[in-house]
């Protein structure tokens, strides 16, 4: 029930904030734009590790491990973080635990029509 709230929080408010700073609305059309940008392609899930593992990780550690989000969603107590790429699109959702931020649910999307992936496998492809 608290995932199905989180989404649907999610995608009605539909302010976001992108990695700049900016304000973004959140669209079901997003189509990510060709990018010469870098992402950490350092196959850490293609070794042991898998989805659950990034559970209960602190904001901090999630950044070492996979890079900044492309998306920062702040709403009260929880972040969304966005992790766009041409595939699909990875959501962590965070909640405040001991005065700092710990994932408590990963989903990951298919850009194509919306539908939920393994998360492993697309962490996998995709990182």
């Amino acid at each position: 029930m608290k995932k199905i709230i989180l989404c649907v929080l999610f995608l009605t408010l539909g302010c976001s904030v992108n990695q700049n700073g900016n304000y973004a609305s959140v669209s079901n059309s997003y189509s990510p734009k060709k990018t010469t940008k870098k992402y950490k392609s350092n196959s850490f899930f293609s070794r042991n590790y898998n989805a659950s593992y990034l559970s209960n990780k602190s904001d901090g550690e999630i950044t070492r491990m996979i890079g900044e989000p492309d998306i920062k969603r702040f709403d009260h107590p929880t972040q969304t973080w966005l992790y766009q790429r041409e595939n699909g699109t990875l959501f962590l959702f965070f909640e405040q635990q001991n005065d700092k931020n710990v994932v408590k649910h990963i989903e990951a999307r298919n850009r194509i029509d919306d539908n939920k992936v393994d998360s492993d496998e697309f962490l996998r492809r995709s990182f």
